[in-house]
């Protein structure tokens, strides 16, 4: 509205159109407040966000951390076992070779008894003992 409309109008008009405005801009600030209580809400709840995010971002660092400890554990149980293994093999293996010691000392004992009784029967070797 240019000055020339605005001396044209009567009082009451203008005091309308002034209540009008502030009407306006008390709308208009009413609408600011509540437009900042909701951002103080949607920033109080990327606040709370953010917490979470940092808690399950910790948790998750934590077990990520036990995954490698029980990592590290297995490859040394598997060596363990590993090891259990190979000595178990070797146990294996030498109880086999001191059976067949075994078996070669009994035999050598049939004989050596064969032997012993053989000479003893034969006439001429009195006074002979092996055993």
């Amino acid at each position: 509205m240019t000055d020339k409309e605005l001396r044209r109008l009567r009082r009451t008009e203008l005091l309308a159109m002034m209540i009008e405005g502030k009407q306006a801009v008390a709308a208009a600030e009413e609408k600011l407040e509540e437009e900042r209580a909701e951002r103080a809400k949607v920033e109080e709840q990327m606040s709370q966000l953010q917490e979470t995010y940092e808690r399950l971002c910790k948790k998750l660092d934590d077990k990520d951390q036990k995954i490698r400890d029980l990592k590290a554990e297995l490859a040394s149980a598997t060596g363990t076992r590993q090891a259990l293994t190979d000595e178990a093999a070797e146990v294996s293996e030498l109880t086999a070779r001191l059976s067949e010691a075994v078996e070669a000392a009994e035999r050598a004992r049939a004989l050596f008894e064969k032997a012993a009784a053989d000479l003893k029967g034969k006439p001429g070797r009195k006074g002979v003992s092996l055993l």
